[in-house]
């Protein structure tokens, strides 16, 4: 089984203004919940050749805040870009670049031969909030990579 993203459909991700945290444990069941094997069956790999490594993983995270018009939730990172005048809030576009770079590095290092490997760990605050800021560039170069 091949897993696969659930729907970007607005209405899905996103009840009432608020993430959508439960109510799709059935589909989550589905893809969690099989035999078939998550990891490929072969590698162009010579792995009894491999004498050292290096891990990395990256955790990307923006919280979600009371900080709308209204009060209302949104990203953290909305607020920096409305607010470029505060802090550091001024590297906001820096910030959305990190969370896409990987789309650009990825399909590159595999192009010139490589065999780059990378654990992505996007938090759910920060995906929910990338589609609430209409940020669907970055999600969907994402999904291009995992």
């Amino acid at each position: 089984m091949i897993a696969t993203a659930l729907s970007s459909n607005t209405s899905e991700i996103s009840r009432f203004g608020l993430p959508n945290i439960c109510g799709d444990e059935k589909k989550i069941s589905q893809l969690v919940n099989h035999d078939e094997p998550i990891f490929l069956n072969d590698s162009n790999l010579n792995l009894d050749q491999i004498n050292a490594g290096f891990a990395c993983a990256l955790h990307m995270h923006q919280p979600t805040i009371p900080a709308g018009a209204n009060g209302e939730l949104i990203c953290n990172l909305q607020y920096m870009f409305e607010h470029q005048g505060e802090g550091d809030n001024h590297n906001a576009g820096v910030f959305a670049w990190c969370y896409s770079r990987m789309t650009d590095w990825i399909p590159e290092l595999v192009a010139e031969g490589k065999n780059p490997r990378i654990m992505l760990d996007y938090s759910g605050n920060l995906l929910w909030g990338l589609q609430q800021m209409g940020r669907d560039d970055i999600i969907d170069n994402l999904k291009n990579i995992t």
